[in-house]
């Protein structure tokens, strides 16, 4: 079935289209240093089509809430961090490096 949107294909099975386009643009996204956290969950979010109320409801958050994250006033959970990687379907120590998280070397 053909969705309008990503908002409409989550609604309908849980998951969004990203195509390869869209996921270089990701990865180059997440790689650059100079982004500001708060830039990087602004494009995640546009990248797919959402509007901060459909973004806020996928997350299970509230509008306001994205608001905050993409003004940088607040930041999002690593529990949401964790749930974009598998929404965007990206390399989860990739992502979350990209939001200041360190990983120690085992």
């Amino acid at each position: 079935m053909k969705y309008k949107s990503n908002y409409e294909r989550y609604k309908a099975i849980g998951t969004i289209e990203i195509d390869a386009k869209q996921k270089l643009e990701i990865c180059e996204m997440l790689g650059d240093e100079l982004l500001e956290q708060s830039e990087k969950l602004n494009r995640l979010r546009t990248i797919a089509g959402f509007n901060q109320s459909e973004f806020a409801e996928i997350l299970s958050v509230t509008q306001s809430a994205v608001s905050q994250w993409e003004k940088g006033t607040k930041k999002p959970s690593a529990e949401i961090l964790i749930y974009l990687t598998d929404l965007y379907e990206t390399d989860i120590k990739e992502f979350l490096t990209a939001f200041g998280f360190t990983f120690a070397n085992r």
